[in-house]
């Protein structure tokens, strides 16, 4: 099958999705479960700086990354009270990434990004100025990590900061970074025979070519809700792709996928 062909057979076969299950799907991925009761007890500015700081470092994760990484972190910074300030935030954090993998990368990365002029505003921030300021914040992101925009944990960050402002009850029409590409997600392109499927960056295009499709027949769909999904169906099998899209009646959308897979 040709390459604009197969885009075109995946959105068809992802437009089966309701709108409502692509909500469902972004808020049941860790990032929004764990930490969305946190959200409740942290003014907006703080709960963003952290869940930005945990994307970044949300790479070659020690163990399970529910259990070990997404579900221990709120409950860190939570079990020592109210978080008083940057420093009082940044202080916790170390005491984790201390325990976990490649501890003097991530601590150096969180360093970085605790020390710039992007976490100080950020801490200050509304959902509203975020979400105004979504695609300047991911140029700044990337300039402050050093990294291009377009790497995995430069995007899944912006991912992260995104989930705070929907926490938080504000829409986001647009989310400027591309899917950000892990195991899974490049797995699921293999799967579903991508071509190139093993350059981050051809796949990063054949996705967004797949949601330009799909946002046609659901306004208002984002890369947010597009990543969420894949992630939670790429290790399935045929019998879980199938219970997965019957909570939606969506079926035809395992279906048609099962195909694409096969050939």
């Amino acid at each position: 099958m040709h390459a604009r062909s197969r885009i075109d057979a995946v959105a068809e076969a992802l437009g089966a999705v309701p709108m409502h299950g692509w909500h469902a799907a972004a808020q049941h991925n860790p990032e929004w479960r764990h930490f969305r009761r946190l959200a409740r007890t942290m003014p907006h500015g703080p709960f963003a700086t952290l869940i930005t700081a945990v994307g970044l470092n949300a790479y070659q994760l020690k163990g399970d990354p529910e259990h070990g990484y997404w579900r221990p972190i709120p409950a860190l910074v939570a079990a020592a009270g109210p978080i008083r300030s940057r420093r009082h935030l940044h202080r916790r954090l170390l005491a984790f990434y201390a325990r976990e993998r490649l501890p003097r990368g991530k601590i150096r990365r969180l360093d970085r990004f605790f020390a710039s002029p992007l976490a100080r505003r950020l801490w200050q921030q509304t959902p509203r100025e975020s979400a105004a300021q979504l695609n300047l914040i991911w140029q700044e992101l990337a300039r402050t990590m050093g990294q291009k925009p377009h790497a995995k944990t430069v995007s899944f960050a912006l991912k992260c900061l995104a989930v705070s402002i929907l926490i938080a009850g504000t829409p986001l029409e647009t989310f400027p970074a591309p899917i950000p590409v892990d195991n899974r997600v490049a797995k699921l392109s293999r799967r579903l025979r991508f071509r190139a499927a093993g350059r981050i960056d051809r796949i990063q295009t054949q996705w967004q070519n797949v949601l330009a499709r799909l946002a046609r027949r659901r306004p208002g769909l984002t890369m947010i809700q597009l990543d969420s999904l894949l992630w939670q169906i790429a290790p399935l099998d045929e019998r879980g792709l199938i219970r997965y899209f019957q909570k939606w009646n969506a079926v035809p959308a395992a279906r048609a996928l099962l195909r694409l897979m096969r050939g």
